[in-house]
């Protein structure tokens, strides 16, 4: 039998880092006091992302389940990643906080390194290491959420100073927004950028302070597009205004749009679509649902809002039940993330938003994401396994 605590020991004494957390199961969750609806959820969601993953990719290779065998290997690293951020004591984040951080920032920087960064289709995203392809900015979004719940965990009086308060949470937020904006990334720097307004906003900035940093972004924003990116919201737009003869920019939410509605109330049947057949790009990472909606019809795209609604219920919750405003914080930005990255990729495939590269949560095929996603889920496990039935205005500061 191992020796869990003299492993530990031994591993400080050479690392000197304390592995406590990760080698120990915290009292609230060896009582088995986690939340089910959540972790329920979350395999649902897992569950039908495997599946449907399977079925869109069965045309591409010669090997149907080679696109399987690789998302199933990413999942079970996830589930992994799940288990310690479910473990480790979610307070610890918050000493950890600042590293994370620039952690975050040194693997954006990565994707410019000769050898190390990674490009295709003219966007430098990627890093390659032993073997293994990774999207930096999943992870970066992760320490951003994690320092901004620490500095919006300062005393009151603190943020009611904008030198105090909002300035260190936009400087956090500009320096990682600029380096996925220089990838270019410009739908994950929105992204980022409305993550933090919500969790300025759960923060309780000053009102003021918002509306002085809101007007600048509208502004430059038509600024900062490029010809690609200002092109396609005015194919979207022209395709709603003028029709059928403007489809010709809007290939990719064409085709999401046909695969939706031919599936009905029930669908074609799982495996039988027709879109994932070359018609449709990017049929199992950013237009999957498309393919949910084909094949599973209108309930099948019920049963996945269903499972989405469910996992915000359960952050909303571990938000509310926070035994301490950073717990409170953390959880709204987690769950933040989550529901705007699941927002956007509906509203894209059914072409109610112009086309862009965010994922759906934990059902498009993509290990960065999973990763990190489950990896957060894990951590708003733990915050919820710590709360109570405490309401907002009695969160205390985080010390």
């Amino acid at each position: 039998m191992i020796r869990w605590d003299a492993l530990s020991a031994r591993a400080r004494s050479f690392f000197r880092v304390d592995l406590d957390p990760v080698l120990s199961i915290p009292n609230e969750l060896s009582s088995g006091s986690w939340d089910k609806w959540m972790v329920g959820a979350t395999c649902g969601l897992l569950v039908l992302g495997l599946t449907m993953v399977y079925s869109a990719t069965s045309p591409l290779s010669t090997r149907p389940s080679a696109y399987l065998e690789s998302h199933l290997i990413k999942i079970v690293s996830g589930l992994v990643a799940f288990a310690i951020g479910s473990r480790i004591d979610y307070h610890r984040w918050g000493r950890w906080a600042p590293g994370l951080y620039v952690l975050g920032l040194a693997s954006l920087l990565l994707v410019y390194v000769p050898g190390v960064g990674h490009s295709a289709g003219n966007a430098r995203r990627w890093i390659s290491l032993g073997g293994f392809t990774l999207q930096p900015a999943d992870f970066a979004r992760l320490g951003l959420v994690v320092y901004l719940a620490l500095l919006l965990s300062k005393p009151r009086a603190r943020l009611e100073r904008f030198a105090t308060g909002t300035l260190p949470c936009v400087i956090a937020l500009a320096l990682v927004a600029f380096l996925v904006y220089r990838q270019p990334n410009l739908s994950t720097t929105l992204a980022l950028a409305q993550i933090c307004g919500l969790m300025l906003v759960a923060g309780k900035i000053p009102w003021r302070h918002l509306g002085v940093l809101a007007a600048p972004m509208v502004v430059v924003l038509p600024f900062a597009m490029k010809s690609y990116q200002s092109s396609r919201i005015a194919n979207w737009l022209g395709y709603w205004q003028g029709g059928a003869h403007l489809q010709g920019g809007n290939y990719q939410m064409d085709q999401s749009i046909l695969a939706i509605g031919s599936g009905g109330f029930l669908g074609r049947g799982l495996g039988e679509g027709r879109q994932k057949w070359f018609f449709l790009p990017d049929a199992h990472t950013d237009f999957v649902f498309a393919i949910i909606g084909e094949e599973l019809g209108f309930l099948g795209a019920l049963l996945l809002v269903g499972l989405l609604m469910i996992l915000l219920w359960r952050a909303y919750e571990a938000a509310r039940r926070a035994p301490d405003r950073f717990g409170y914080l953390l959880a709204t930005g987690i769950g933040a993330s989550i529901a705007i990255y699941a927002g956007v990729n509906l509203m894209v495939a059914c072409g109610l938003f112009p086309t862009t590269g965010l994922p759906l949560p934990l059902v498009s095929y993509g290990g960065s994401a999973i990763l990190a996603t489950l990896f957060s889920i894990g951590i708003l496990n733990n915050i919820a396994a710590q709360g109570d039935s405490v309401l907002l205005a009695g969160i205390g500061d985080y010390e």
